[in-house]
């Protein structure tokens, strides 16, 4: 909108008034002739006041001049300030994302926590009850060996009359001794029971050590599978680490920038920051949004590699 001038307007009717007076005055009495009551000429007064008000139209068309540049440097630092705000608020929604992405992972880490806990309650059933195999088959062959042992530490029948005795019989055709051996049925019973027991023994041993067998192999899975969890585990906790400590120190790198001081217009500036084994350098600049507002706004990288930004303005009473 462009601006009118009153003031400027008034002393050029002024101006104009006295110059029409003095030509009036000239067609009379000559300008020069005419004496004021300060003793100076009506002449000379007039060239004064004409310097003057050309004096003052100068400063009124500098001040008008410092206006409008005033506000084009106000429309600029608007702009200014809406960019900032949408820095603000894309970096306000990176942080979502992040904190997001954190908690994703925390609920990831849970998970393989849980499923290695419930691959430790497996292999450890699976180990409870081939103990409880073991202590079966060590019951059964312990029971025949007492068996088997038995049976050959009986009595062996002797040949002759009295077969307890073993004396020689004289009764047998022409003098012929007949030896006759003979087990009892009870006797044949048990030998056959035990041949049975231990064909049953040998072939429960043969599934035992088959089913061994698969829980070795079962086993050997479940630790290859949980030796790759614990790695992958691992890895990201370490990656999570070194993203933690490498935000850190481009915070720090950000912080430690300088700020524009009273007097000055605008700052370029630089900063760097290191926590724990991360390093991280940043560049930025501050500037006076008029005579109470600071804006500053700077940029980072990392040895991780990690890109961060900030912006902040503050304003002071």
């Amino acid at each position: 909108m462009k601006l009118v001038n009153f003031r400027k307007s008034t002393i050029a009717v002024v101006v104009f008034g006295a110059f029409v007076a003095s030509t009036c005055a000239n067609a009379v009495t000559p300008a020069s002739d005419v004496q004021l009551s300060t003793g100076m000429d009506l002449e000379t007064h007039l060239n004064n006041e004409s310097g003057r008000v050309d004096g003052l139209s100068s400063d009124m068309w500098n001040t008008e001049q410092a206006v409008k540049t005033n506000a084009d440097d106000i429309k600029t630092n608007n702009n200014h300030i809406v960019a900032v705000e949408q820095d603000l608020n894309s970096t306000k929604n990176g942080v979502v994302v992040v904190q997001r992405e954190v908690v994703q992972n925390a609920s990831d880490i849970q998970a393989n926590k849980d499923s290695i806990a419930a691959n430790k309650t497996a292999q450890d059933t699976v180990n409870h009850g081939l103990t409880d195999v073991n202590i079966h088959q060590d019951t059964l062959i312990s029971g025949n060996t007492t068996r088997i042992n038995a049976l050959e530490n009986a009595p062996k029948p002797k040949d002759g009359a009295k077969g307890d005795k073993g004396d020689k019989g004289d009764r047998g055709l022409a003098g012929a001794t007949t030896t006759v051996t003979k087990v009892d049925t009870a006797t044949q019973a048990k030998v056959a029971s035990n041949s049975v027991a231990i064909a049953e023994t040998a072939k429960q041993s043969a599934n035992v050590a088959k089913d061994l067998q698969d829980a070795k192999q079962f086993l050997n899975q479940q630790q290859s599978s949980s030796n790759a969890q614990f790695k992958s585990l691992k890895d990201e906790m370490d990656d999570n680490k070194k993203e933690s400590r490498s935000g850190a120190a481009s915070a720090i790198a950000i912080a430690s920038m300088p700020q524009v001081e009273a007097g000055q217009s605008v700052m370029f500036s630089a900063g760097a920051g290191t926590f724990k084994d991360e390093q991280a350098l940043s560049v930025g600049a501050s500037f006076h949004a008029g005579t109470s507002t600071v804006i500053k706004a700077g940029v980072s990288d990392s040895t991780n590699n990690d890109f961060a930004m900030g912006a902040g303005i503050g304003i002071g009473f």
